[in-house]
């Protein structure tokens, strides 16, 4: 099984919340927001959400092992444009399984025609 790992941008609170009752009912994409762009933030979080949706642990964290080993400018760019003294900002990030993403890619793209 195959997981991907995205860091989306700077969000409010309130659309993680909102983007997490949306998708509630999916269990192939999560999701998540941190205050800090640290790995161990991220791998924490991946980890909780991992157990939770019954994946398998160790492929969701080293997905994102990888983007951030694979990624440096993505990461120095958005630990710089998360402002750590705004606690209503969240940095938002998706994980999932590879094969849910991609329905939901396709599903997007067959609504719009």
């Amino acid at each position: 099984m195959a997981f991907v790992f995205e860091i989306l941008g700077i969000s409010p609170v309130i659309k993680l919340l909102q983007e997490q009752e949306i998708y509630a009912q999916e269990q192939d994409i999560e999701y998540l927001g941190v205050h800090h762009c640290t790995l161990d933030t991220f791998v924490s979080s991946v980890e909780d959400i991992s157990q939770r949706r019954h994946w398998h642990v160790q492929q969701a964290i080293n997905t994102v092992m990888n983007f951030w080993v694979n990624n440096p400018e993505k990461i120095k760019y958005w630990a710089g444009q998360l402002e750590p003294e705004n606690c209503n900002h969240l940095l938002l990030a998706r994980v999932g399984k590879l094969e849910g993403l991609r329905t939901r890619w396709e599903g997007l793209f067959y609504n719009d025609l």
